[in-house]
């Protein structure tokens, strides 16, 4: 009696499902955009450069920074470093750090030449 209950209540959960269950028609899309962005950790105002500091630690050992409150996050400290501060090969290289890490791409995916 108990089985006959359960295969019972299995078949109309299973008719149920199969009734109601949503149907969605398949899309047929020709070509996909997608945009990709990275920015750079430095942040540049005309006081000087913000940034985290175990960047500045790793990336510019004999740069002295100092601990401030990030003008964009309060709930965050970073580094901060004045611009006059900054000179010859140190200016050079987060310049550069600025230049590699900071990238936008966009493109559309074609699906019709596969």
């Amino acid at each position: 009696m108990i089985s006959k209950c359960k295969r019972l209540i299995g078949i109309m959960l299973l008719i149920g499902n199969v009734v109601f269950s949503q149907n969605v028609k398949e899309h047929n899309y020709s070509k996909i955009k997608f945009n990709y962005e990275q920015k750079s950790n430095y942040l540049i105002t005309k006081e000087g450069v913000y940034a985290d500091t175990l960047l500045f630690a790793f990336n510019h050992p004999n740069l002295k920074f100092s601990k401030v409150i990030s003008p964009i996050d309060s709930t965050r400290t970073v580094g901060f470093v004045k611009s006059k501060n900054l000179f010859g090969k140190e200016e050079r290289m987060v310049h550069s750090a600025i230049y590699h890490t900071t990238h936008k791409i966009e493109g559309t995916y074609d699906l019709k030449i596969i």
